[in-house]
């Protein structure tokens, strides 16, 4: 059984309400609830409709549905993109298989916005051809940077790495010893 009803999955970009996209806006104002996590910023929660109803969550998929099924306008808040780390998928997953049909709109995620603000092309002719967005995290848990290393050691190649700073070190280790020249241009953002 597939439910008609207004279910959104909504990227609200790397904090500033600026970067958010119409479409977006449109969607984050005319609904009757919005679910946020702690990537959402204040100022993006500001915009909401005044007759909405906000509430603090933290990829509880269950309470996602319960909400759905109850017929209200749901939006699902994530930071960034919600399909670029974000968890968006498994919940996006988890309600499809519940028969309800999920509207994503993406947001910016913050490689992006860190590359326009220091004007770090992520792909430049000459230089890099594709961009790769890795996380540190593997799917057996924790991070592994020998895991990054190994699918990332391309030198034609802009590699974006979520991860925690802690790690940095022994990533850029592993890619030097995976074939990256150690004078490799590099940026590590907090």
């Amino acid at each position: 059984m597939v439910f008609n009803l207004n279910m959104f999955l909504v990227g609200t970009g790397p904090s500033d309400p600026e970067l958010l996209t119409i479409k977006a806006l449109k969607v984050i104002q005319s609904a009757d609830l919005l679910l946020y996590d702690i990537l959402v910023s204040n100022d993006v929660l500001n915009m909401v409709g005044p007759d909405a109803k906000l509430l603090g969550y933290n990829s509880r998929t269950q309470l996602l549905l319960s909400f759905a099924e109850a017929g209200a306008t749901v939006v699902r808040l994530k930071g960034g993109d919600p399909l670029v780390f974000g968890r968006g998928g498994e919940e996006m997953d988890f309600l499809q298989q519940q028969g309800i049909e999920v509207k994503v709109v993406p947001g910016i995620t913050a490689a992006s916005r860190i590359a326009a603000e220091l004007g770090i092309p992520l792909t430049h002719r000459g230089v890099a051809n594709s961009v790769r967005f890795l996380t540190d995290h593997s799917q057996k848990g924790g991070t592994d940077p020998l895991f990054v290393a190994e699918n990332a050691a391309d030198p034609d190649s802009t590699l974006v790495v979520y991860m925690e700073l802690a790690t940095l070190h022994s990533l850029a280790s592993k890619l030097m010893c995976h074939g990256l020249p150690p004078d490799t241009p590099a940026a590590a953002i907090e």
